[in-house]
Parts: structure tokens; C-alpha cells; sequence
């Protein structure tokens, strides 16, 4: 991914994980060279990339036959009670296994791995892994894990990618409700990879919102769907991929009608020798609403406001786009403040010169910020830092802010 690196003469790019790289960053690979030819390999594919497929944008290979000697995970959502989960861990620990724990807080893994050790006899190894320790750390704990040293390894998501411990055969995931269906799909598969017979638990919420229902009863079939069938279930639950909408999701000929349409106009520009100016795109994943109720405007007049809105350069064109939709449609309506904050934070982002503005999964009242690394105030960030305003990550190169979007960003340019 880093500027430095020039390749001589690059004909393939091969995209493992698919799932774990923004739109960005893949588009940023595909630039090495223009006609290079692009493999992404994926067990789940995201919305998006699964509805270029399914739109024959781009072609879609499928292998669906498990190795030689695997068997199928046995999947169950089972009550949160101690006893049974001690019962659990003890069975698969007779077989002279190990379990994975799957708890998805890191302010709160401490005490858990604490609950656990109180519940299991003193000879059982307790330990845990989470993002935000040190490199060294978790890594000598998966090594730990790995030879054996430790029995239960009790984790965050951390864990979904690239760790393969033949010996773990049983995983119990705490807060299932709370991830995406490929995200527990990609987490079952760090277990089953012998052929040992695996077990994978999910304790049970009973208070369920109504997309953990449909995860829920996808989860429970997980034994019979292969992972694009879970990322077909995933993409009815989450969408495929609008940019902006109540369920994010979006009628397949205006993808299609706003993608040609765009080519077609650049293409226009070139030949009159006319450069356009390049927005810098700006990632913002924050847990607030950022669509116009169907009580305000219709669906389809949705589309367009929405489009002129992700291309809108400043504030005053915001603020004259607000003001045509009141003398349009009337006095704007409170649920529909999240657009325009969420366009107003692309915006002053951009200009700020930011890639990415996301919510910590893992710490709700934590922001996290990417700049471009040409653009940032380096003086700036050494003097909140040091004013301990905020925090920084030298590994990802990541700021982790607490508190409000736009108290950052007027804190940012006192």
C-alpha cells in the first residue's frame, strides 16, 4: 500500500481477504497499473463486491467442497448460563482440546477472562488477546496458545483472520448479536481445521433487535450454507451497498444508470480537453442515521438529492442545498439531521485532508481518524498529543479521539 514501492512490470494483483480492505484501498492497489488483471479470494464477500458479481461487473468463481477429511461444524446457540459453558470448555479440554472465547470488549475482557478462571479448576490456562496490546504481546499468547500452554484463549474479533490452531475444535462467542453474519462466519472458521469434530456455541440475548432475529436464524443453518450463501443472507440483512439509505440498499438499474452516466461524462470532459476537479473520497463509518425519511421526500427523488449531495465541495453549497430542499419539500424534519451532518463531515474532512473517520468497534465513545499523510498538521497532532487530547497508534497510524466528530475537527484547526 505505500507509495515507495514501484513495481517493474506488474500483470496480476491477487487480493487475499477481500473482506478486510476498504473501497479505497483496493482501488488505490488497482492503480499500480491500468489493465492490470485483479483475483480477490474471499469466503465471504462483502455487499458490495458480492452485487458486482451478481451484476456481471465482475466474474464470480465459487469453490464449495471442504478439504479432504474436514467435517462440519456443529453450530448451536445454547443460554448464557456458567454451568453450561463450564461444562463446555471441560468437555473439550477431556479431549485434550482447546477453546477459543470469543468477548468483544476490550474494557471488559480483563473481568471475563477473570469470570472464566473463577469457573474452571486452577490446572486450566486462562488467557487473552485483544487490538489494542502490544504487538509482542499477542503474539507471544497465540504462540502460547499454539504450543499448548494455554487452554481457553478468550478474544476479540482479533482473532478472525489468519490464525489456524488445529487443536482449538470448540469456540463459545459471547455478544453474537452484535457482529455482522460473515464477521461469525469468518470467526467459526478459525475452529474445524483438523479432523477432529468442532463445536461452535453462541450465548444467547434475549434482547434482540430485529436484524439479530434474521442473523439468528441464518446462524442456525450454518451447517448447511457455504460462505457465499452466508454473504447472500448477510447482503438481505445489511444491503448491497448504497451509498446512502434507510436499509442500504438500492434498485439495480440506478447503480447501473449512475455508473455509465459518470464514465460517460468523464470521458466527455477529456475529449474537450476539460479536467474535473478529483474529489478526495473520505471514508466515514459513524453509528448515527444518515438518510432522508420516505415521509420527506420519495424514494426515487432520494437518489438524486443524494448523489448532488456526495458532490457537493463546501459548507455554502450545503448550506444552499439545504435551503432548496425546505422551499422544495417543506421545513426539514429532525430525523433527517444525520444526512447533513454526515455530508458536513465529509466535507470538512476533505478538506482537512482525512481518508478515513470511523467508530472504535470495540470502544463506542471512541472515534478513529486516518489522514493522508502529505496533508496532516504534524505539529497540530504533536500538540494534542501532548496536551494528551488525543490518542495515537504509531502501528496503524491511526488518532483515536473521545468525544464529538466536530469538537475534533474545531480542535484541530484552532
Amino acid at each position: 500500500m505505500s507509495d515507495d514501492i514501484k513495481f517493474k512490470d506488474v500483470g496480476l494483483l491477487i487480493i487475499d481477504e477481500e473482506q478486510k480492505f476498504g473501497v479505497k484501498a483496493k482501488e488505490k492497489l488497482k492503480k499500480i497499473k491500468g489493465d492490470i488483471d485483479v483475483l480477490t479470494l474471499t469466503a465471504t464477500p462483502i455487499p458490495r463486491t458480492l452485487n458486482l458479481s451478481l451484476l456481471g461487473i465482475r466474474d464470480l468463481s465459487v469453490i464449495d467442497t471442504s478439504p479432504e477429511g474436514r467435517q462440519k461444524i456443529h453450530t448451536e446457540y445454547i443460554d448464557n448460563n456458567k454451568n453450561l459453558i463450564k461444562d463446555i470448555i471441560l468437555s473439550e479440554i477431556s479431549r485434550e482440546g482447546q477453546v477459543f472465547y470469543i468477548f468483544n470488549s476490550v474494557k471488559r475482557i480483563e473481568s471475563k477472562v477473570k469470570e472464566i478462571r473463577e469457573l474452571l479448576p486452577e490446572y486450566i490456562k486462562v488467557d487473552y488477546i485483544h487490538g489494542q496490546m502490544l504487538p509482542r504481546d499477542i503474539k507471544k499468547n497465540i504462540q502460547e496458545f499454539e504450543n499448548g500452554n494455554i487452554d481457553v484463549l478468550v478474544a476479540t474479533t482479533i482473532i478472525e483472520n489468519g490464525i489456524d490452531i488445529e487443536n482449538a475444535n470448540t469456540m463459545i462467542i459471547e455478544g453474537v448479536e452484535k457482529l455482522g453474519l460473515s464477521q461469525v462466519y469468518q470467526l467459526r472458521g478459525r475452529i474445524g481445521r483438523s479432523t477432529k469434530k468442532s463445536y461452535c456455541y453462541m450465548l444467547m440475548n434475549e434482547n434482540k433487535t430485529k436484524n439479530a432475529k434474521k442473523r439468528e436464524e441464518s446462524i442456525r443453518e450454518f451447517d448447511n450454507l457455504t460462505g457465499l450463501d452466508l454473504a447472500m443472507e448477510d447482503s438481505k440483512i445489511r444491503g448491497v451497498g448504497e451509498i446512502l439509505g434507510e436499509k442500504q440498499h438500492g434498485a439495480v438499474e440506478t447503480f447501473g444508470y449512475n455508473l455509465y452516466m459518470k464514465m460517460l461524462n468523464e470521458e466527455i470532459l477529456k475529449l474537450k480537453g476539460e479536467a474535473e476537479e478529483e474529489l478526495d473520497d473520505v471514508d466515514v463509518e459513524l453509528n448515527f442515521p444518515r438518510f432522508l425519511p420516505d415521509s420527506y421526500i420519495e424514494k426515487n427523488e432520494k437518489v438524486k438529492i443524494y448523489k448532488r449531495a456526495l458532490a457537493l465541495k463546501n459548507l455554502d453549497e450545503l448550506e444552499n442545498l439545504h435551503n432548496e430542499l425546505e422551499d422544495r419539500f417543506g421545513k426539514i424534519k429532525s430525523e433527517a439531521k444525520g444526512f447533513f451532518d454526515f455530508i458536513k463531515i465529509r466535507i470538512i474532512a476533505r478538506d482537512l485532508g482525512i481518508t478515513t473517520i470511523k467508530q472504535d468497534k470495540e470502544n463506542k465513545d471512541r472515534i478513529l481518524i486516518n489522514f493522508d499523510e502529505k496533508k496532516i498538521n504534524v505539529d497540530k497532532i504533536i500538540y494534542l498529543l501532548s496536551n494528551k487530547k488525543i490518542m495515537y497508534s504509531k502501528f496503524t497510524r491511526t488518532i483515536g479521539y473521545n468525544g464529538d466528530i466536530f469538537e475534533f475537527f474545531r480542535m484541530y484547526k484552532k
